[in-house]
């Protein structure tokens, strides 16, 4: 079962935390926060609030596949909207090696509370160990976050960690926040392992 982001802030690029200064986990801390539930195909996402009206994200998943093969599906900027759901484009703006540049739109709420939002985000990458993102300008006030991978023992697939740290700079009710948060991050993961496994040839039940 999948337990648990509006623009979904993740849908924007997917993309970390640091609720303000934190450091982030090491592999091996992130990956003995694997639960069975999550090592048996289930996603696991918490949120919580921080002082200032910033949502703490944290999601967990497990992909079948290589680091090198979630690695290609994360940094694939030009293209993640043909898969992530409810984002409607993506674009790299500037390529300085491990330093980029990326302008991502999306679209998302529920009901009459829809929302299309665009940030352009500095991402900063630490081959097949992590990602670092955050808003250089856009529609949140605070959003920054990171992808982590962790190998998994005996080759048994990636442990994909994502942590984000978001404030809109739009009205947005907390248990709005939360739900929307709940169920749209869920999605994005699952999107990502669906497509990583997909180029490792993993067929799921």
């Amino acid at each position: 079962m999948n337990r648990i982001l509006y623009f979904s802030p993740a849908l924007c690029l997917f993309f970390v935390t640091l609720a303000s200064g934190a450091v982030p986990s090491t592999e091996c801390d992130s990956l003995a926060t694997a639960s069975p539930q999550v090592m048996a195909g289930d996603v696991e996402v918490a949120v919580s609030f921080l002082p200032n009206k910033i949502v703490k994200v944290t999601g967990f998943i497990h992909i079948q596949a290589a680091a090198s093969e979630v690695w290609s599906v994360l940094t694939d900027y030009e293209h993640v909207n043909d898969f992530i759901p409810q984002m409607l484009e993506s674009h790299l703006l500037k390529d300085k090696g491990a330093e980029k540049l990326i302008r991502q739109t999306g679209r998302t709420g529920i009901l009459f509370f829809k929302k299309t939002s665009t940030i352009t985000l500095k991402v900063k990458e630490f081959y097949l160990r992590r990602i670092h993102f955050k808003q250089d300008s856009g529609d949140f006030k605070v959003f920054e976050g990171e992808w982590q991978l962790s190998a998994c023992p005996d080759g048994d697939g990636t442990f994909l960690t994502y942590r984000a740290a978001i404030r809109p700079n739009f009205f947005a009710p907390p248990a709005l926040t939360r739900y929307i948060e709940e169920r749209d991050l869920p999605k994005v993961l699952t999107a990502i392992r669906r497509q990583a496994e997909s180029q490792g040839h993993v067929v799921r039940d």
